[in-house]
């Protein structure tokens, strides 16, 4: 939905679980960045209008309409859905956190909780990287991220979300085991609500029973465990595979996400366009395990064309990536990561094709900003006004290809203008201390230049002229001509009485 052509109001919105507060909306326009406002909405929301009649907000009717046209638009709106995501201890690093951000960054809201801890608590995670690496029969497990709850599990009610997703790892193997999280995935499946699995997780579905006669697939090592509880075991042939049997979503691994996430999407009624664009990564060693993987995926799972180069390295090859994170040092901590598949090959690639430029963080950064041909691609983005995205150390590539300097103008120019507008104010305090000089000796308008004395009056600048000195110059005028005729009149009178006397020649 488009909110266009709605004037400012202050609203108050009040759905079945939450009265949120009064939030004033200075511009409409602007109005999907108050993403709350647009996931609210119909049968079971309420919408009071507040409207004004002072000249701030116009007149009563005007408000009015326009409280009507928003209330008919926020009623056509669905209300935001709501996911619970069921983790544990050493659940998998990538399925817990690219479905937690990729649902959020579609709308949707998500609350991670675990039994026995609160929000703020946080549950360890691991990377699970394939044992062919290094000559294994099964996946190794190395310690991953901290991944913190935001909601605390004995104080959510089941019944107000949308659907439930289960990650996977370790965690579903005690979890299985505990009654309270089987009620749950219980109350969700007897409510025909939306449940998603990947990995171990379809572990605690069967435990609660809830696999009888189900098409699934998981992690190929539960085939047997799935199928003794009654589940139509779907044998996965890459470790891409989902399956999706009506309110039932199962996916192999995290290589699964793009269309596991997807399918929870659309099941959630969400419709997917505009989904051609083509995005090109820009990745290295060590980059941010996180960084990479999740940005990715979401958009992989929107539909589109994903592509991953490394300079020096082929399509097939792979990135070693590091897990950073924040464990009670003054800085970050680095543990090693997954091992990132490349998905195209840098020489030879034409950068120009794709659309937009995404740049994980990491220590990738540091040595890609040296290379000559990562500089032509990002100013080549920059010139061609597509986006390009950069988070935490990506921005040294930024900085390297010179593309953020002109923020350097800028600051330059607005230091100038305050450097400007204080000697501009020094000159004009002196120049009327000059002006009341003046105007003290005597001296009026005129005594300045004309042109001066219009730029003054422009700036609507008082001058100091004071009338009193003016006034006294032509006192003292004034009573020197007085002098002057007093003494003229003196001199006459006294000629007279010495012509009458016959003291002629003294007068003269």
């Amino acid at each position: 939905m488009e909110w266009r052509g709605i004037a400012s109001l202050e609203v108050l919105v009040q759905d079945r679980h939450h009265l949120r507060p009064d939030v004033s909306l200075m511009n409409l326009h602007n109005l999907p960045r108050f993403s709350w406002l647009g996931k609210l909405g119909g049968a079971e929301s309420h919408i009071k209008m507040k409207y004004f009649t002072n000249g701030k907000y116009g007149n009563t009717q005007r408000a009015k309409a326009q409280a009507s046209l928003l209330a008919s638009a926020m009623a056509n709106c669905k209300p935001q859905k709501k996911v619970l995501l069921l983790c544990g201890d050493y659940m998998d690093d990538y399925e817990v956190m690219v479905p937690f951000h990729a649902l959020q960054a579609y709308g949707i809201a998500v609350d991670a909780v675990c039994p026995g801890k609160n929000a703020g608590d946080y549950c360890r995670t691991t990377v699970d990287v394939s044992g062919a690496y290094h000559g294994y029969q099964t996946y190794t497990e190395k310690p991953g991220h901290n991944f913190s709850l935001n909601a605390t599990f004995d104080e959510v009610d089941f019944s107000k979300y949308d659907a439930l997703v289960i990650p996977g790892g370790r965690a579903p193997e005690y979890l299985a085991m505990n009654e309270s999280v089987l009620n749950c995935a219980r109350q969700f499946f007897d409510s025909g609500k939306l449940i998603a699995a990947i990995c171990h997780g379809p572990l605690i579905l069967a435990a609660a029973g809830l696999l009888k006669g189900r098409k699934c697939t998981a992690y190929r090592a539960l085939g047997p465990v799935l199928i003794d509880a009654g589940a139509l075991w779907i044998e996965p042939k890459t470790m891409m595979d989902c399956v999706s049997d009506g309110n039932l979503i199962t996916g192999v691994i995290y290589k699964a996400h793009p269309e596991y996430i997807q399918l929870v999407v659309k099941a959630l009624g969400a419709k997917i366009a505009g989904s051609d664009k083509r995005i090109l990564f820009l990745c290295g060693d060590f980059m941010e395990d996180y960084e990479v993987t999740v940005p990715l995926q979401s958009l992989q799972a929107l539909g589109c064309h994903v592509d991953a180069v490394c300079p020096k390295k082929k399509a097939g090859d792979f990135c070693p990536t590091a897990v950073h994170d924040f464990e009670g040092d003054q800085t970050y901590t680095e543990k090693p990561g997954h091992n990132f598949i490349l998905t195209a090959s840098y020489e030879g690639l034409d950068a120009s094709s794709y659309d937009a430029l995404v740049i994980p963080g990491g220590r990738s950064p540091e040595y890609l900003a040296l290379g000559e041909t990562v500089i032509a691609w990002v100013k080549k983005f920059m010139q061609s006004k597509k986006p390009v995205a950069s988070i935490c150390h990506g921005q040294k590539i930024l900085a390297a290809a010179g593309v953020l300097k002109i923020v350097e103008p800028i600051i330059i120019a607005l230091l100038i203008c305050i450097w400007s507008f204080q000697v501009f104010g020094l000159y004009i305090l002196v120049l009327q201390s000059r002006l009341r000089l003046l105007a003290q000796k005597g001296y009026d308008k005129s005594c300045i230049d004309p042109q001066l004395n219009r730029w003054l009056c422009s700036l609507n600048i008082s001058l100091p002229w004071r009338s009193r000195g003016v006034d006294m110059a032509k006192k003292k005028n004034t009573v020197a001509k007085k002098k002057r005729k007093e003494r003229k009149r003196n001199i006459g009178c006294i000629r007279n009485v010495l012509e009458q006397g016959g003291c002629k020649e003294i007068a003269r």
